[in-house]
């Protein structure tokens, strides 16, 4: 059951005008003053540049409507809109004393512009997202997913808010990134989205905790008659925007990092902004597009204006809303085009969806519907009744973390209308005044043709309806719509959409029909799985193990899974092990979707079926989905991976079952020794020299952070056909695996082997890098002259540096203390956590800033306060005279940023010195960031940050704690040897960690780990414009916020000395 919700909901006493209910006169613009504001309504719809035949119409504008976030439609052809007041800027987040509402826009004369706005629900928070239902309207306000209730469809609210669910978490950074989207899809259920930054866990509010489902961006779906959540792919960083085509593949819009995803069950994608909580995603899905809609090659922040070579590209990388059309009036130019909202271009991107391999690759076609408007803020686009579309404009200036603040003030819904021809016809027998609830069965199932896929959403939810009340004729409805499905003049996508109906009412029926529905659903499965269309078998294939949930996005499986002991279940498990070696890739990659629903013990024999098509090792999707069902069996039961080596032909699924045997040989070297064993099985079969080459590779991974392992016996004969092998054949990263795993295994001349690659200089940087590591981690006794002659080394130094703090020796901390300033500014970062991560270190670096080598400006405060609190009194205090005393409380940064703020608001007498900006950046920032191509990428690139925003730039400089992202948040960890390292953990296996510490990538042994202390830090240090000038200052400020690359100017101590090799 629903739980009510005590809400302040408005429950309204009739229909009114909006003059009649003032709203919320709290509502204000915080966003900084500009010199003009929004062209008006109709100017901004006249400014739109259109293709042939078309027009824009004002539906609704100011005051009228404000703040649109998402709007949705009755089975009247009435528009609700959910308006957003709470959502504010960075630092407030969410003003949660101002209210967001749902209101519906009565269009009284017919004329397609919106006469009156009738609120229906009031006081809501953080309203991102509305969906219609025949008997309310669900809400997401996070954490809440809520049901309106409006049971008696007289368009006001019965009563409370009801719980559907809870646990979508509000985090304290990227408030943005929070969960959005509801729509129905084709198969019944509720889908929304999630970004990856706000990760939740999901339960009905009367469900104990145990039995919540975690969340960590994506898209889910909620089953509002089951009661089921799940998720149904993982990953990207904030979704905005999905659809379904006329098959009921889901496809979807990230706002940003890769724009366009296919919706694949128990998919893991890249997130660029965010670690996988699961371990074992050793690699992410990319996006489907096989483009970007700005030049790479450019600084992005052109392309706010859409001009110059983003203009061409596609106009930005923000984007917002999808909608494949398919409403029957455009020209055939856009009929089943994916269509989503450029933010930055100001514009519609068109997307032609192509099949390709298992999956699909999006093209870029012409961009449309270009607006002249500075404020347009595209946010979402849906179809209308006329086969027309309607897009909602937010009318601000803001960027998508709406820095500069919020303009609550504007809001427009414009309709895009082709008007060369007329729009269609509505279904024979609909009453506007009544809706599709007035027509018949029979109406309702005839409307399933209709072109117009508005009409069929609308359709299929009424029969939902009914079906659930038992207010349908459930055996003329059944056997009508398997008529469809068997008539043979019937078209794929009328298949389709009467299979989704067929399904989603056999989930809605009650007990008393529910056999019929039953016998209509096996009939139908049987009659689509022997279609000759590749769309209609991949549907059979997800219906048959729909009742079953997918596993979590850690890899464990749904909490409300359920028992597969019936005769139901092993029929389908043989369609879907016959499907395994089906003709075409899309069933198999549904098939290898599947495996995330089945019972561990059943699927390694379907992921082995799959993995028997060898033209798939290279497929985008398979591999990898495969991967992805078999994880769990990898985390719990790696030995049942290893033992079916043979079974593995694809070289991914060899490389990562070797990686994972490696990752455990220290709990359990069983995994490992059976590995090695059928590896060398393989003898000289077809594919076994590719085979124990993807061994290797993947065990070198494996072992990464541990010291010696024993190796198995199977491991002399394997070695000595690797190395047969790489006598023909020129393989580095063969021959550098192998080197790497001698040496974790104690073999042959290892160590000196990794040495020599290590100094070698003719080889490249990432081998010799990689080298130097694996010498560091399992010889350390053997490594300590090699970091030494590698300090003069850009690119190796910070590796080396790291390396020597294994050895407790004042002499190697005397002696970067003396040659500090040798180092290139960029790396001195590196040798100042070298020093502060031994106690023994620590005397050397407060020596080094009383003798002048070190300038006390480059320890930071937040630095000087590590190395205070961490040394004996006597230190402490010589640090004080030295440094001065560290007094940085919170209050402290706000004063501080207030006061730069306002000093910096101010123009100075002469123009900033940006060549000088440009060294101080380098001195201070590129040791982490990138911007323009250069410096590191431990952080953030910046050349895609707010950077143009001062109150953006100073609070991140002055206090880059203040709001830190989860998965940003810096852990501290101590060693069994009396090291400190503090950084940011990447992954985690059972044998080690690897670490971003602010200057390097650290492995670290689970088992040399003393103490680990989680901390709300970032790992961006504070204090670090505190020594800076008025002029470098402004320099620096100015050189972030520039748009383009400048010369570095300054002396030769900023552009920094290389050290002696």
């Amino acid at each position: 059951m629903l739980v009510p919700l005590m809400l302040l909901l408005a429950i309204q006493s009739g229909p009114a005008p909006v003059a009649a209910t003032p709203r919320d006169d709290r509502w204000y613009d915080s966003q900084q003053a500009l010199p003009t504001g929004p062209l008006s309504a109709d100017a901004a719809a006249a400014a739109f540049e259109l293709p042939d035949g078309f027009a824009v119409q004002v539906v609704a504008a100011e005051p009228l409507v404000r703040n649109p976030i998402a709007i949705t439609w009755d089975d009247r052809g009435r528009l609700w809109v959910a308006e957003n007041g709470t959502y504010a800027e960075a630092g407030v987040r969410f003003d949660l004393t101002l209210d967001d509402r749902i209101i519906l826009l009565h269009d009284d004369d017919r004329d397609g512009i919106a006469d009156r706005a009738v609120p229906f629900a009031d006081g809501l928070k953080r309203l991102t997202s509305i969906e219609k239902d025949a008997d309310g309207v669900w809400a997401l306000c996070p954490p809440n997913l809520l049901f309106l209730p409006d049971r008696d469809r007289d368009d006001r609210l019965d009563g409370p808010a009801e719980v559907a669910l809870v646990g979508f978490d509000v985090p304290t950074d990227s408030h943005h990134t929070i969960a959005n989207g509801l729509r129905f899809g084709p198969d019944g259920w509720l889908y929304g989205r999630c970004g990856a930054s706000s990760p939740g866990s999901i339960r009905t509010p009367d469900s104990p905790p145990e039995a919540a489902v975690p969340i960590a961006g994506g898209i889910w779906r909620y089953h509002p008659i089951r009661r089921v959540f799940e998720v149904v792919c993982h990953g990207t960083t904030n979704p905005w925007g999905h659809d379904w085509d006329a098959f009921g593949e889901g496809f979807f819009v990230n706002t940003v990092n890769g724009h366009l995803w296919q919706m694949i069950p128990g998919a893991h994608f890249r997130r660029p902004h965010s670690i996988s909580p699961n371990r074992l995603v050793y690699e992410p899905l990319e996006m489907i597009a096989d483009h970007f809609h700005w030049d790479v090659r450019e600084d992005w922040t052109a392309s706010r204006g859409g001009t110059g070579t983003h203009d061409a590209a596609g106009g930005g990388h923000a984007h917002c809303g999808a909608l494949i059309y398919r409403g029957g009036h455009w020209p055939p130019e856009f009929a089943d085009r994916l269509l989503t909202l450029n933010l930055h271009g100001r514009r519609v991107n068109v997307e032609r969806l192509e099949p390709h391999r298992s999956g699909f690759v999006g093209r870029h076609e012409p961009d449309r519907f270009r607006s002249g408007d500075p404020w347009f803020r595209g946010l979402d686009l849906r179809s209308d009744p006329d086969g027309n579309v309607v897009v909602i404009d937010w009318s601000d200036t803001g960027e998508c973390h709406e820095s500069d603040g919020v303009h609550r003030s504007s809001g427009r819904i414009f309709r895009f209308v082709y008007q060369a021809v007329p729009p269609l016809d509505p279904p024979n027998g609909f009453d506007s005044s009544q809706g599709v609830r007035a027509m018949s069965d029979a109406t309702l199932l005839a409307t399933l043709d209709h072109p117009n896929r508005w009409w069929t959403e609308r359709a299929q939810r009424e029969l939902v309806l009914r079906s659930r009340g038992d207010r349908l004729n459930h055996s003329l409805v059944a056997e009508r719509l398997l008529g469809r499905i068997e008539r043979p003049d019937a078209d794929g996508a009328a298949k389709a959409t009467a299979f989704g109906t067929l399904f989603a009412l056999a989930d809605a029926t009650g007990a008393a029909n529910r056999e019929t529905w039953r016998a209509a659903e096996a009939r139908g499965i049987a009659i689509g799985t022997r279609d000759p269309l590749a769309a209609i078998r991949v549907l059979m294939i997800r219906r048959q193990f729909d009742h079953r949930p997918l596993d979590t996005v850690l890899g464990t499986p749904h909490p409300s899974t359920e028992s597969t002991d019936d005769g139901a279940f092993e029929a389908a498990f043989e369609a879907l092990l016959r499907a395994a070696d089906d003709p075409a890739p899309a069933v198999r990659l549904a098939v290898a979707s599947t495996l995330q629903r089945l019972p561990l013990e059943r699927r390694i024999g379907i992921a082995a079926a799959l993995a028997a098509h060898p033209g798939d090792a290279d497929d985008p999707n398979l591999p990898l989905m495969v991967w992805y069902g078999l994880m769990p069996i990898a985390r719990d039961r790696p030995l049942d991976l290893t033992e079916r080596l043979a079974a593995w032909r694809w070289p991914l699924l060899a490389r990562y079952v070797a990686r994972r045997a490696g990752e455990v040989v220290s709990v359990d070297a069983a995994p490992l020794a059976s590995l090695l064993e059928r590896a060398v099985q393989l003898g000289d079969s077809d594919g076994a020299e590719l085979a124990q080459r993807e061994v290797l590779i993947g065990l070198a991974s494996g072992l990464i952070g541990q010291r010696r392992v024993t190796p198995p016996d199977a491991w002399t004969a394997m070695r000595s056909a690797l190395i047969a092998r790489l006598e023909r054949i020129d393989d580095p990263a063969a021959r550098l695996a192998l080197v790497q795993v001698d040496a974790i295994f104690g073999q042959g001349e290892s160590d000196e082997r990794l040495r020599d690659t290590a100094l070698d200089h003719r080889r490249d940087l990432g081998t010799r890098e990689t080298a130097l590591r694996t010498l560091i981690e399992v010889a350390p006794e053997a490594a300590r002259e090699t970091c030494l002659a590698l300090l003069g080394t850009r690119h190796l130094n910070r590796t080396a540096l790291a390396g020597l703090t294994r050895y407790d020796d004042p002499e190697i901390a005397e002696r970067l203390a003396r040659d500090y300033r040798k180092f290139h500014p960029q790396d001195r970062p590196a040798v100042i956590a070298a020093l502060l991560a031994r106690p023994s270190f620590a005397e050397a670096l407060v020596d080094g800033m009383a003798k002048g080598t070190i300038p006390t400006a480059d320890l930071s405060a937040e630095r000087a306060r590590f190395l205070a609190d961490r040394s004996s009194e006597e230190l402490a205090s010589r640090l004080r005279d030295l440094w001065g005393e560290v007094r940085d409380s919170d209050a402290d940064r706000q004063e501080r940023i207030r006061e730069l703020t306002s000093r910096l608001s101010v123009a100075p007498e002469s123009l900033p010195d940006l060549g000088r900006g440009r060294i101080e950046f380098e001195r201070r920032c590129a040791a982490c960031h990138r911007l323009f191509g250069t410096g590191a990428e431990i952080g953030p690139d910046l050349t895609g940050s707010n950077r143009r925003n001062l109150a953006y730039l100073i609070e991140n400089l002055v206090d880059p704690s203040a709001v830190v992202p989860r998965d940003a948040r810096t852990t501290l960890i101590e060693t069994i040897d009396g090291r400190t390292i503090g950084g940011i953990v990447m992954s985690e296996s059972e044998a080690a960690l690897t670490i971003r510490t602010a200057t390097s990538l650290e492995t670290v042994p689970i088992a040399e780990i003393a103490q680990r202390q989680p901390s709300d830090r970032s790992l961006m240090p504070d204090g670090l414009i505190d020594d800076l000038d008025e002029s470098g200052l402004r320099g620096l400020i100015a050189y972030l916020a520039s748009p383009v690359q400048v010369p570095p100017s300054g002396d030769g101590e900023s552009s920094g000395e290389r050290p002696d090799r």
